[in-house]
């Protein structure tokens, strides 16, 4: 049975349909119009379709970028190229075990070794030293059991152990890095030893400038300075420019061309490594040593060289007395 809102509907449905029957033919749009009506719906669909490509194209962006910040997170460097190494010192002479580290993080000795370039990661064994002579200038040597790695050409990062510096001119600016702050010299001749405890700067010649978190500490020549952490002042005493706790650095000093040269020109060289001031029994002697001269090369350490030097005018020293410890003076002697 058919209810009354259904006979409505349907009556409804009867007159709409007699209506459309007896409307007249729609007209058809022009040849014109179809066109402009095609070009509009294709230019919508480019525009969607765009849309959605860049859409995909962000995702694809936002999940490469992801990547690359875990990649960062995980190693803590960029995915960028290395620059080449640069040669940043030569070898001049070394005591011992040598060791660089390889590109797996393992140890290799090198026997040989002429150079060091940036980004290399140097370590001497026990019973070890090392002697470079900087290429902008100056002296670098390490004492057994350091590990230095070399940053740029102006810039070491000493991790553990000890090293001396000799500025010789002034002219190189080079900065040790270690965790307790950056040192820098100012003309200077020191020794620098870093390890898990403390940072020790001890000052032959010069200033030392160490700039750590609390701001700038300044040695003087005879001065040491002993740094526990970052956030408090440092230890200063004052100590010897020579002696035992120096020696370390002649075995690996590199001798100077002397060929020519006169035995003063060796004191000279031998006093700017030892520490040690040199005097005169008489004038007779002093007048010696400066007509006297070399006549091969020396290629000993300083104190080796001194004797062979003095030798060839029958000449002698006191380096080798006790004496010389307390006064810090070598006297030559016919």
């Amino acid at each position: 049975m058919t209810n009354p809102e259904q006979s409505q509907n349907y009556a409804a449905d009867r007159r709409l349909e007699e209506l459309l029957k007896n409307a007249p033919p729609r007209p058809m749009p022009s040849a014109e119009a179809l066109a402009r009506a095609r070009q509009a719906l294709k230019a919508d669909w480019q525009q969607l379709s765009g849309r959605r490509k860049l859409r995909r194209r962000m995702v694809l962006l936002a999940t490469a970028a992801t990547i690359t910040i875990a990649a960062v997170l995980s190693t803590g460097h960029w995915l960028v190229p290395s620059p080449e190494p640069v040669e940043v010192a030569e070898v001049g002479r070394t005591t011992g075990a040598v060791f660089v580290m390889g590109e797996k993080s393992e140890l290799q000795e090198v026997p040989e070794l002429a150079s060091v370039v940036t980004g290399q990661t140097v370590r001497t064994g026990p019973d070890a030293a090392m002697g470079l002579n900087w290429l902008r200038g100056g002296s670098l040597r390490l004492d057994e059991k350091t590990e230095v790695t070399f940053v740029t050409d102006d810039r070491i990062e000493l991790s553990s152990g000890r090293v001396y510096f000799d500025s010789e001119s002034g002219s190189s600016a080079l900065t040790i890095g270690t965790r307790y702050g950056d040192i820098q010299h100012l003309g200077t001749q020191y020794m620098a030893r870093a390890d898990a405890k403390a940072l020790t700067v001890s000052v032959r010649d010069g200033r030392v400038a160490i700039h750590t978190f609390r701001g700038e500490e300044i040695a003087e020549p005879g001065q040491q300075l002993t740094i526990v952490d970052s956030l408090r002042g440092p230890r200063r005493l004052n100590i010897s420019v020579y002696g035992p706790n120096w020696e370390w650095i002649e075995a690996v000093a590199t001798p100077p061309l002397l060929r020519g040269k006169t035995i003063y020109d060796v004191l000279l060289w031998v006093s700017h490594e030892t520490g040690l001031k040199f005097d005169f029994a008489d004038t007779e002697t002093e007048i010696l040593v400066h007509r006297e001269s070399i006549e091969g090369d020396l290629s000993a350490s300083p104190r080796i060289a001194l004797r062979q030097s003095l030798l060839t005018a029958n000449l002698h020293s006191n380096i080798d007395d006790a004496s010389v410890a307390k006064s810090g003076v070598i006297v030559i002697r016919r």
